[in-house]
């Protein structure tokens, strides 16, 4: 009789540890993450948005830029090659 008692508090001491261990899944707390997730995935598509936008506006502005200075550049060649013209009349002796 106090073999059989001692094994079940035996058996009792070793299960409440691994009943400690078994985990517990809160419903609520599960629709509240998810809920989290689909807000941040919906910022983050906003942003992706965003970014493509910025982007594309970003490209179009550099190829402005580098479409103005191309012909600053062939103007700067243009004057360049008028103020050439004149030089050998400068250096001309009856100047």
């Amino acid at each position: 009789m106090k073999k059989i008692i001692l094994t079940c508090i035996t058996s009792i001491g070793l299960l409440t540890p691994a009943m400690a261990q078994i985990p517990t899944i809160d419903v609520s707390s599960l629709q509240q993450l998810y809920a989290q997730y689909r807000t941040m995935e919906q910022q983050l598509d906003t942003s992706r948005n965003i970014l493509g936008k910025a982007t594309q506006i970003y490209d179009q502005e550099v190829k402005t830029y580098q479409t103005a200075l191309g012909n600053i550049d062939m103007v700067k060649s243009k004057v360049q090659s008028w103020i050439s013209s004149f030089r050998p009349r400068v250096a001309h002796p009856e100047f």
